[in-house]
């Protein structure tokens, strides 16, 4: 229920200059050479036991509810008519749904009102009883965090959120000078003294201030010969002028808290889960999880209201911050860095620096409410905010996988719901960062908004909708949660849909993909060239974080046209990797290939996990670059030594090596079977209770023609959660427009 259109019309108009000089402009349909390569690789051959079965016929024809979506209704209220437990349960039944997601009603006494308390537990009980989920909302609106206006009051102010930001004064000589703190600062940090060349500052010759003196808000010192620019480093309110940036519910004035400050989060869990926690009977075994909406350190935003005018950037802050960076890097944070430079030090100071705003946000955020719920029982989950690019992963998270892996059940949204626009703006690409995470974690839930706010959804809606829920769970979504208005009201609709993606959980929810593909999530070199606007919106992005953004997304557009499947893995997962013949084992997923996207910067223990890797006979594809950037200033030389091996290996991703690179990874990790058809068939490999098997999905609005080919194989069993049906075929299927299969080979064997 989010509107990003604003967001992302300012995201094109800072692309533009980007996107006209980069070399990533590709003509998906004309492909070649990548569609149909998949030689056959006999040590992937999986014979299953024949006792056990991929799914019982049963089980995929009528989806047990723990697989169905769930309706989002916010108040427990079910409407007109619908006012007892069997008529409610009967609503359920009726549109096919396996339960809600809801909360206390959104009143003026919006969790204050123990009335709305005792009606959300009589009915969670009742449903529960009758064999429904329940989740609950934890916001009045989004973005979640505030418990509306509840947490940072009148009394705790300081759990408001903030921001350090930077204002400039300018002067000429070496007299002594008197400045004005700027007006919406709150709080001094300190300032520095740069001389100006051609009328810009030289940021690779300041200095701190001689004689500084600090009398209410005037700062006095002394200027330096020449003319000069003076910073000043201080702490700033996010809702600066009165304007809060949150969208969403009706109070533009209500004060968002600080998501790094524990104590702040700390009263927020006490105000909303331990509320419902105390106030729900038998609330560990009626409730499943909490939905998280959006909460975002907010110094950035992805657009700002035409009335608001800000001119100073901003970047996360908590008053522990700057001891804490000292701390785990053993130097002082240089604050100018993190506005300006691009000096190999500059670079790094903003790696290490979001690095631990994600690290804070992680455990004093997500962290607390994942360990007040595993504590009481339950999961947490819900989604972040604009999860589709690194531009916005920096800003509102420092390091979206690293945040989000202190989640339950980590989750996306999907604003766009017709197949061609969820593709074109790049949904898929969230989505695997979600996913990429939970398959990290061995977590076998990913909740997914499906909430069409971005398009028309009327006409031929259904349609839509199952070629997008189609698409959501084949880029590892499992659950899905649904702003869906037709299905949650119109039993015709509900009924199909509710049913069909159901089916899709029966099947996916327990499986493992094993694409044996690996992309690098390349988020420090993200974070290592991400400057903050003086307008405070994320657009326009830097170069580099562009043209990161622009080939991630490329590249995942032409693995997925050449029928390649994948998981983002970052540093923590190669932390945890073992190497051994060849393959990169992590947790229960191995990888024979490993893409480099755009990589500039990474850490040195990531690199020679990498190095280890190719040497070990792993495939590694460096795309654009090799990185040069060490994120530990120690490590530079021996990071610099093992990178220069692969400079020559570098491959520049072109039209011209687009197929080369599809080649190259699909020789490495073929399958068994290979699935013939066009670039708009996307298939995944899943294995699941022994059992190889392949999910197809059309992501065109034709039917398509495919045909199936395996080594000593002649037939195929078809599960089609269209109608619940199996059915055997003899290597050909025709697969309708926007929907999905899934295509098992049938091995005989010997009594």
């Amino acid at each position: 229920m989010k509107s990003r259109l604003l967001s992302y019309i300012s995201s094109a108009l800072g692309m533009i200059m980007i996107i006209s000089g980069i070399i990533l402009s590709l003509n998906y349909n004309n492909l070649t050479g990548g569609n149909n390569f998949m030689p056959t690789n006999e040590d992937e051959i999986i014979i299953p036991d024949p006792d056990v079965a991929l799914i019982e016929a049963d089980a995929f024809l009528n989806p047990d509810n723990q697989y169905r979506p769930l309706r989002i209704q916010h108040g427990i209220n079910f409407g007109a008519g619908i006012n007892t437990a069997e008529k409610r349960a009967a609503n359920l039944k009726e549109l096919g749904f396996g339960g809600i997601v809801s909360n206390v009603d959104w009143s003026d006494r919006y969790l204050e009102d123990d009335k709305s308390f005792e009606a959300v537990s009589t009915i969670t009980n009742e449903l529960h009883d009758a064999g429904y989920r329940v989740w609950i909302y934890d916001e009045k609106g989004y973005p979640s965090g505030s418990a509306f206006d509840l947490v940072a009051d009148k009394d705790h102010m300081d759990y408001q959120a903030v921001g350090m930001g930077v204002e400039s004064a300018a002067g000429k000589g070496t007299a002594s000078a008197t400045v004005d703190l700027p007006e919406n600062m709150t709080t001094f940090i300190y300032a520095n003294i740069y001389p100006l060349k051609n009328g810009k500052p030289d940021y690779t010759a300041g200095k701190s201030l001689t004689n500084p003196k600090l009398n209410g808000r005037k700062l006095t010192f002394d200027g330096i010969d020449g003319s000069w620019q003076v910073d000043m480093y201080g702490i700033y309110p996010v809702e600066s002028n009165g304007l809060y940036m949150t969208i969403g519910y009706d109070d533009p004035t209500r004060i968002y808290p600080n998501l790094l400050n524990k104590d702040a989060v700390k009263r927020f869990i006490e105000m909303t889960h331990a509320q419902y926690g105390s106030k729900i009977e038998n609330f560990s075994d009626v409730v499943e999880a909490f939905f998280t909406d959006e909460p975002t350190l907010w110094t950035s935003r992805h657009y700002t209201p035409s009335d608001a005018v800000f001119d100073y950037p901003l970047v996360p802050y908590e008053a522990s911050l700057l001891a804490n960076f000292r701390e785990r890097y053993g130097y002082d944070l240089p604050l100018s860095s993190l506005f300006y430079g691009d000096t190999d030090a500059d670079l790094r100071a903003r790696v290490n620096y979001y690095d631990l705003v994600s690290d804070m946000l992680a455990e004093n955020f997500f962290g607390q409410i994942e360990a007040w719920c595993t504590e009481h029982g339950v999961q947490s989950s819900g989604h972040l905010l604009l999860e589709e690019g690194t531009q916005w992963h920096v800003p509102f998270y420092g390091d979206y996988m690293q945040a989000e892996s202190s989640m339950g059940y980590p989750g996306f949204d999907m604003l766009y719901c017709i197949p061609e626009t969820y593709i074109s703006n790049n949904t898929a690409v969230g989505a695997k960062y979600t996913s990429s995470v939970a398959r990290f974690k061995g977590i076998t839930t990913v909740m997914t908004e499906f909430c069409p706010t971005e398009e028309a959804f009327t006409e031929d809606h259904l349609n839509y909708a199952l070629g997008a829920v189609s698409l959501a769970y084949f880029d590892g979504g499992t659950q899905v949660v649904s702003y869906y208005s037709q299905a949650n009201n119109q039993a015709e609709v509900g009924s199909v849909w509710n049913a069909y993606a159901g089916r899709l959980g029966a099947m996916l929810k327990e499986s493992r993909m094993n694409s044996n593909i690996a992309v690098y999530y390349p988020i420090e070199t993200s974070q290592a060239y991400y400057k903050p606007n003086a307008t405070q919106i994320t657009s326009p992005v830097s170069l580099e974080v562009g043209q990161t953004d622009a080939l991630i997304n490329n590249l995942s557009k032409n693995l997925m046209e050449n029928k390649l499947n994948y998981n983002f893995i970052n540093n923590a997962a190669l932390a945890l990797a073992t190497v051994k013949d060849g393959k990169m084992t992590i947790n229960q997923d191995q990888y024979k290939v490993l893409i480099m996207p755009g990589c500039k910067v990474m850490s040195l223990a990531a690199l020679k996990t990498i190095d280890q890797f190719s040497k070990a006979g792993g495939t590694v594809i460096w795309l654009n670059s090799v990185p040069t950037v060490a994120t530990i200033t120690a490590d530079q030389a021996e990071f610099t030594k093992i990178a220069q091996t692969y400079k020559d290996s570098m491959i520049t991703y072109t039209k011209a090596t687009v197929s080369q690179v599809s080649n190259e990874v699909s020789a490495v990790v073929a399958k068994p079977l290979t699935v013939s058809g066009s670039d708009s068939i996307y298939v995944s490999p899943q294995v699941k209770n022994g059992h190889q098997f392949y999910y197809i999905v059309n992501t065109a609005s034709t039917e398509a023609q495919l045909t199936f080919t395996q080594k000593d194989i002649t037939g195929y069993t078809v599960y089609n959660p269209v109608d619940g049906s199996i059915s055997t075929v003899n290597g050909a299927f025709t697969l309708q427009g926007y929907r999905g299969v899934f295509v098992e080979a049938n091995f005989v064997t010997e009594e």
